[in-house]
């Protein structure tokens, strides 16, 4: 049996969707051979909701106790699992229910490390935005995150969440801390390292609210010097194979 931990860090920003979360979790289609757990780590100095809220046998909850940050957040949940995958879910966001279904087909031999598939905006008035990307449904070979990058000047979809085999995440040493970029910086180094595997079919959904970080004006005025930061750390990883 295949094991899959949803890690989802839960900050102050994110506390008011987690419901939806939830839910979306709970509707997910399991893919045959696979087993399900779901790893909430709140950030933060003091908890805003109860350990005893969430009521499924398979779900754990852990507060920091104090502020890391989204990669911190993450990597104390990611030390948490034992899954063979892992895969983020920001508690803002929401799966579709075929998403399983639809990123474990990617895993079709032990050198496919990673699997994406596409993200739609959410909007606060309910609709949804396709994010243009090159995405196809096909293997991707080591360093097609650095070279995407370097073609279009950005990256070529949503970042998050994607399934990774939970080995190769450790091997990295889990998300970097930078803010806002660590899902990109990550990818990339993966990919660097590893070949993917991504579809065109929807996955799930990246909620847009006021407190988005990708709204940030910070997020916005560190692009240049981040997708420099990116490419070195692709490129770099790309020339060790």
């Amino acid at each position: 049996m295949n094991t899959i931990a949803i890690i989802s860090a839960l900050s102050k920003s994110t506390v008011p969707f987690i419901d939806e979360a939830y839910k979306s979790i709970q509707n997910l289609i399991i893919p045959d051979g696979y087993s399900l757990s779901w790893y909430i780590q709140h950030d933060g100095d003091s908890p805003r909701i109860s350990k005893d809220y969430f009521e499924e046998p398979n779900c754990y909850y852990e507060h920091n106790g104090r502020h890391l940050g989204a990669a911190g957040t993450r990597n104390q949940a990611l030390l948490r699992t034992k899954s063979d995958f892992i895969i983020s879910l920001d508690s803002d966001d929401l799966f579709k229910e075929n998403a399983l279904l639809d990123l474990t087909r990617g895993f079709t031999d032990d050198d496919i490390a990673w699997s994406a598939g596409a993200w739609y905006e959410l909007h606060p008035d309910g609709s949804e935005q396709k994010w243009r990307s090159p995405l196809y449904e096909g293997v991707r070979e080591l360093g097609w995150i650095y070279d995407e990058i370097v073609r279009l000047g950005r990256t070529p979809f949503c970042m998050n969440p994607i399934l990774y085999r939970r080995d190769v995440v450790v091997e990295c040493g889990g998300w970097p801390g930078f803010p806002e970029w660590e899902d990109t910086i990550l990818l990339t180094m993966v990919s660097g390292r590893h070949k993917g595997w991504a579809t065109d079919k929807q996955v799930g959904l990246y909620r847009r609210h006021e407190n988005s970080l990708s709204k940030s004006s910070t997020f916005q005025e560190s692009k240049p010097r981040m997708y420099e930061y990116i490419k070195n750390v692709g490129s770099v990883q790309r020339n060790e194979n």
